[in-house]
Order: C-alpha cells, then structure tokens, then sequence
C-alpha cells in the first residue's frame, strides 16, 4: 500500500528534529575554527535539513528527477558525518585535502586550457599551485563510495548509486524519462514533464527519510548528545509499534518500558554484552548523610511524578531511583569493565 502521506509526516518531523539539535547544540567555538569537527557536522546538518525542505518542495510539484537529484545529496552528508563520527580530526584534514585537491585541478585546467586571466593574476595563481603541489603533494579527492565504505553505512551505497544512475546523471535510464513510446494509435515523442508514479514519489520520500534520520543521528554524536535529539527515540517507538520497523534487541539488561515486547540482547544469547547510557547525581564526598539522604529522597519522587516521568520516557529515559550503596556498586562495576576494555584495546586519550 502506498502512503505518500505518512512519509512526508515523517520528513517533515525529521525536519524539526534537525532543527532541534541545531538549536540545543552546546558547540564551543576552539582553536580550529570552522575545522572543528562539531562544527562542520553542524554545517552538514544545515545542508542536509535544506536538501529535505527542497526535495519536499519539489515532489509536491512532481519534479521527480530533481528531487531524487538533491535526496541524493542527502546520503553524500550522511556518509561525511559518519566519517567524523568515526575518524574525527583525521576525516577533517582529509576533507581540507579534498578542498585543496580541487583547487588545485581548477587552477591546472586554466592553464591547460589557455583560459586567459585578469592582468597579475596568472602569477599569483602559477606562485600558489607551485606552493600547494609541494605542500599538498599526496592530497587526494574525497569519493562518496570511498567515503561510505568507512563504515557500515556503506551498504548504503546502492541507493546512493540508484539515485545517480536514474536522476542526477545523463544515463540511459535517465534520459528514458522524457521519451514517449510509440503506440499502436499514436507516434511517441519527447515530454518536458514526464509522468510521475506514486510508487516512485513514496520510494524518493523513503530513502530520504533513511539518509535525514541517518544525519541526524551522527550529528547528535559528534556533539556528544543533544536535547533536541531525544525526538529520534520517539519518531523509533512510533514506527516499531506500527510494523515498519523491527527491533531486534535492546542493550539494557532489562527490557525498556515503551517497547516491552522487545528481548534484550542477553535474551537473545549475547550475555556478557551490555550497554546502558544513565545520568546520576553526584555530592562532594564529605557532604553529611542526612543531606546525601534528603537530596536523593527530592529526585527519586521528583522522578516519578507523572508529568515528568511521561517527559523523560519521551526522550527514552526511564527513571530507576537507584541510591546509596547500589548506584556505588553500579559506578565501580562500570568502572572496571570499562577500564579492562580501555587496557585490552589499548586505547589512549586524543
């Protein structure tokens, strides 16, 4: 059943979501400037948020080519933001190789080319790619397949591949688009506006979709967690009990409260992998009992008045109220499993 619809609601919620984590996004500005890798994953965001606004646009007045044209841009930031994500400073200096790699070509087909330039500006030019070959003598162009591979994400190559081959590039397939068969009444011809097919619009609408929530996602961990975000766990709740998406397991070793009818990874067999992100309260380790006892006493029943447990279990938060001695015995186990994993992996501080 198509729902063009429900997948445009989507999209649009998408769209608030980004626009959430861009406005709860706690970015210090540092030394690197606009090399900073939160900043630039802010700025993929920024683009990918105004790629969704215009293919949206462009889909309602059946423009399918150049809608699947600009979703594809879509992926092209997904895949960028993952490679910050998971190499950080290292994917920044290979995308300013990137820039300089482009120049440079720019600059050399000039020349090639005879194109003739203002009046000094040919010596500059000549000063600068001579200085930039030697600086920048291994920099290399950075290729979306390239780039996705980095992760698991690149399996999503193929859509990114499909939106080439049948929108964003003079193929074959592309250009089939615009022909009008000959029939047995009538001879074919060329069409300006070739006739768009529902199934097609919903298709666009879910791959972009895929690559805007794929975006949103990695931005949030670039910047170590934003509360605009806290939608995404929502806009999955909503889906998995609607049938359009499966959970295979949770890494909470119990099950969540919202989706009771998902295993834990335990359950499924794994029992020694377990992940659970929890926030606690801290004192001074000197502050009296009687105060220790009073402040958890104020959160955990704060915790558990309706309105403010219903906000948290929005944002997938479930309030557990562990004190004393057990949320101790909780940090020191953390601690150590966490510290064996650093030693074994050996893993150092950037």
């Amino acid at each position: 059943m198509i729902d063009i619809q429900a997948w445009t609601v989507l999209a649009e919620k998408l769209r608030r979501t980004g626009l959430d984590i861009l406005a709860t996004a706690q970015v210090l500005v540092t030394e690197k400037g606009f090399a900073d890798e939160k900043v630039l994953a802010l700025t993929l965001l920024a683009r990918t948020l105004s790629n969704l606004k215009t293919t949206l646009l462009l889909l309602r007045e059946k423009q399918i080519v150049e809608a699947r044209t600009i979703a594809r841009c879509c992926y092209e930031n997904l895949y960028w933001v993952i490679a910050l994500a998971e190499e950080g400073a290292a994917f920044v200096r290979k995308m300013q190789q990137d820039e300089i790699t482009h120049r440079k070509q720019r600059g050399q087909f000039m020349f090639d080319n005879g194109i003739a330039l203002e009046a000094g500006f040919d010596e500059q030019l000549r000063d600068w790619l001579r200085n930039a070959n030697k600086a920048f003598a291994k920099a290399q162009v950075l290729y979306p397949k390239q780039v996705a591979a980095i992760s698991d994400i690149g399996r999503s190559y193929i859509f990114y591949s499909q939106l080439s081959s049948d929108a964003a590039h003079p193929s074959v397939t592309a250009l089939n688009r615009y022909v009008i068969p000959d029939t047995a009444d009538e001879v074919g011809g060329i069409d300006v506006d070739p006739v768009v097919q529902d199934k097609e619009v919903e298709e666009t609408l879910e791959l972009l979709c895929q690559a805007v929530m794929g975006v949103c996602v990695a931005v949030n961990e670039v910047l170590g967690g934003t509360k605009g975000a806290s939608a995404l766990n929502g806009l999955a709740d909503e889906h998995i009990k609607a049938g359009e998406l499966r959970a295979l397991a949770t890494a909470s070793p119990t099950r969540i409260e919202s989706l009771p009818e998902v295993p834990t990874v335990a359950e499924s067999g794994y029992k020694e992998l377990e992940y659970e992100l929890w926030f606690g309260l801290f004192a001074p380790a000197k502050t009296p009992p009687a105060v220790i006892s009073q402040l958890a006493g104020w959160y955990t029943a704060a915790m558990q008045v309706p309105e403010v447990k219903a906000k948290l279990v929005v944002q997938g938060l479930y309030p557990v109220g562990t004190c004393g001695s057990a949320f101790g015995e909780l940090v020191r186990k953390q601690y150590e499993n966490y510290g064996r994993i650093i030693r074994e992996a050996n893993i150092k501080a950037e």
